[in-house]
């Protein structure tokens, strides 16, 4: 169900930031962060703080000036090339509902509107109520309206379901519904990185962090960004190559502590069982969000190209599990031999696919 517009200042912005960092990932970045212990966050927030004091303190002892901050330059044309890689985001912040859209360089665009009650239930849908939408269409080129605004056309949009159905699966309502944010206009506008933020509109602000910018020492939108003007609704947008390969290491270091315990820490066989299949859903969850990513960027060509060769390494792990599994047939361990098996293959892949975002 659609929620109404909320203003926020520095709390919004700070939303915002977590909001940013949502993609279609199997786990969420609250997810994530749960296996990260206490100790090591203080121990970054302590080095922040350092770091700053350390900044202060030489800028005062030496009388230097603190370095200038870059000031972002928008560009002189608009074309879709420059929304490569970008994810446009329209969302409260809390996670609980959003729309995402990503443009292709044809001017293609596809994406998801995604909200969810699950209290809403009944006897016959008692896992809840969800509020969905696959879309896609087509954009007309950008036209420029001033220095740093352009417009788009929204020449077509197609919906997955058709809005307004309903249907129950695994005893959830799912509400075919049209994207909230892209409702009742065929134009975006799309405000340029570098935009100056005093000039925009203060609707359009309110929904990407910058409502008041008393809150703020930034001048300029750090991002590009579209803009619903008959529904005041305010897209961001953030790179997905990028956000991935800031998610890696976190994936990587969670693996290495479950693998770590896994091998050092006395544990039944059962629990060793349980702790292999964790380190192979790790990888899993890395390779699924590695796929996403490529799913947008690359082009429909290599795409193609790319979906046959995943079919063929999906053929060739399943059958060297098979043989792991029938080779310890029977015994306690089959299912740790199985699991670690599985891992291996798997984060191999993960780095093989990589190769393709560099």
């Amino acid at each position: 169900m659609k929620k109404c517009k909320v203003v926020v200042g520095f709390v919004g912005m700070l939303a915002l930031l977590l909001s940013g960092c949502r993609s279609k990932a199997t786990n969420t970045i609250e997810e994530i962060s749960t296996e990260i212990s206490q100790i090591e966050i203080s121990q970054i927030e302590m080095s922040q703080i350092e770091m700053s004091q350390i900044e202060e303190s030489l800028i005062e002892k030496y009388s230097l000036e603190k370095p200038a901050k870059s000031k972002l330059q928008t560009k002189e044309t608009l074309s879709f090339l420059d929304f490569k890689n970008l994810e446009f985001l329209f969302s409260s912040g809390a996670g609980g509902w959003g729309t995402t859209l990503t443009i292709k360089e044809d001017g293609s665009f596809a994406g998801e509107y995604h909200d969810g009650e699950m209290g809403v239930r009944s006897d016959a849908y008692p896992n809840g109520t969800r509020y969905q939408c696959s879309f896609s269409g087509q954009l007309a080129e950008p036209e420029k309206i001033n220095e740093y605004t352009y417009s788009m056309q929204i020449k077509e949009i197609n919906y997955a379901q058709e809005a307004g159905t309903q249907e129950i699966i695994d005893g959830v309502l799912y509400i075919y519904d049209k994207p909230y944010g892209l409702e009742n206009t065929d134009e975006l506008l799309v405000y340029m990185q570098g935009s100056p933020l005093a000039e925009l509109p203060d609707e359009f602000r309110s929904w990407v962090g910058y409502y008041d910018l008393a809150y703020t020492e930034e001048t300029q939108l750090p991002f590009y960004a579209l803009y619903n003007e008959p529904e005041q609704c305010g897209f961001s947008s953030y790179d997905v190559v990028e956000q991935l390969m800031e998610m890696v290491p976190i994936y990587e270091d969670m693996a290495e502590r479950t693998n770590d315990y896994l091998m050092h820490e006395a544990m039944t066989q059962l629990d060793m069982n349980m702790k292999s299949g964790e380190l192979y859903e790790i990888w899993d969850n890395l390779l699924n969000d590695v796929w996403s990513v490529l799913q947008q960027t690359l082009d429909e060509e290599e795409m193609a190209a790319l979906v046959v060769e995943e079919r063929e390494w999906i053929a060739m792990k399943e059958a060297e599990i098979e043989a792991v599994g029938a080779e310890y047939e029977g015994g306690s361990i089959a299912s740790l031999m199985v699991n670690m098996k599985a891992a291996n293959l798997t984060e191999d892949r993960v780095y093989e696919l990589l190769e393709y975002l560099k």
